[in-house]
């Protein structure tokens, strides 16, 4: 959609390739933190003894800071891609 801020571009013309790369390696490693940690849970020690943090199982507290860090991650490359996205339509081109 165009709006009087950004210059118009044909149609045909995919909204990546205006913008650039979007999963970058970068974003990728980021966003495979929560990840690793959601894989990681059973090896962590607190996950096979009967750990209380904060008075709750300390697999619940581990989920609840792993959903915590998901949001947090996926806020930083929503932030990037907003910006390599606004950049690249002050440019009026393709964003490296």
């Amino acid at each position: 959609m165009h709006t009087s801020d950004e210059p118009p571009r044909p149609a045909s013309v995919p909204e990546t390739d205006v913008i650039g790369r979007i999963a970058t390696p970068g974003r990728l490693a980021l966003a495979g933190l929560p990840c690793l940690g959601l894989v990681a849970t059973p090896l962590l020690p607190f996950a096979t003894t009967p750990t209380s943090w904060f008075g709750l199982p300390a697999v619940l507290v581990w989920m609840a800071l792993l959903i915590f860090l998901t949001v947090a991650v996926l806020q930083v490359i929503d932030r990037g891609i907003s910006r390599q996205a606004a950049r690249a339509h002050r440019e009026g081109g393709v964003a490296s």
